[in-house]
């Protein structure tokens, strides 16, 4: 189903690897028995709902709600599961990000921060991978590309 501006997308997961419709998230949940008849949820996040850390910006924003068959969202898995993000070239410079400084982030809303996600990046296949055992608002943040500065040059004039 789709909802507004976003794509919303409810696909049950039955071998606990679940990729979104754009190819851009893939999750890899732990054994079967953890995640039996869990419904995932992805949704893009156009416009970032919550301040990103100072001097970051955003190349993929998503939330990740996982539901049991009985309706009950669930928060926390026994297990940890891995979490894949691919971007592109022309996505980093299209928003002005430095590749190598990639990294995933979860927001916490108790704490009202984006926490760090330890990050394996995988730059030749344009890939981020982190894990972790929850699911949240995610994002892809990097850091900008250095603007050049301009400089004046003058010369003193030459008499002759």
């Amino acid at each position: 189903w789709i909802s507004g501006s976003r794509w919303r997308i409810c696909i049950i997961i039955e071998w606990g690897r679940f990729t979104s419709t754009d190819g851009q998230v893939k999750v890899d949940l732990p054994a079967p028995a953890a995640h039996a008849g869990v419904d995932l949820t992805y949704t893009t996040i156009q416009t970032p709902t919550h301040s990103l850390p100072p001097g970051k910006r955003g190349l993929r924003l998503f939330r990740l709600i996982a539901e049991n068959s009985e309706g009950n969202t669930i928060n926390q898995f026994e297990a940890n599961y891995n979490l894949e993000v691919s971007y592109t070239d022309a996505d980093l410079a299209k928003l002005g990000i430095l590749e190598n400084t990639l990294k995933l982030y979860f927001y916490n809303p108790a704490t009202g921060q984006w926490i760090l996600i330890g990050t394996t990046l995988d730059a030749p296949n344009n890939k981020a991978t982190g894990t972790l055992d929850h699911f949240t608002d995610f994002a892809l943040l990097g850091d900008p590309v250095a603007q050049p500065t301009v400089r004046s040059l003058f010369l003193p004039l030459i008499q002759k």
